[in-house]
């Protein structure tokens, strides 16, 4: 959600690299992928620097199919993001 919302105002790019931590446990081969997911650049664990090859587009934006109208309510962002959106 914070990607996309980044990326809806313009201050992340498709290059901006990304960045996430871990514990060595949580690091799999492979695992189920959904549209909204981020592909990371690197992973920080306490023991290793692992680089990630990016093989899937991160997403464009908030997919907004993928909210509900609550959902867009609750979170005051969104739901200014939406209006100026519809307003362009």
């Amino acid at each position: 959600m914070e990607y996309g919302v980044l990326r809806e105002i313009g201050s992340v790019k498709e290059g901006t690299p990304i960045f996430t931590t871990m514990h060595d446990v949580q690091i799999l081969a492979e695992a189920p992928r959904e549209p909204y997911d981020l592909i990371v650049d690197v992973i920080i664990t306490p023991t290793k620097i692992i680089r990630v090859k990016r093989t899937y587009e991160l997403p464009k934006g908030i997919i907004w199919g993928k909210l509900s109208a609550d959902k867009i309510r609750e979170i005051p962002i969104l739901a200014e993001l939406r209006k100026n959106r519809w307003l362009k």
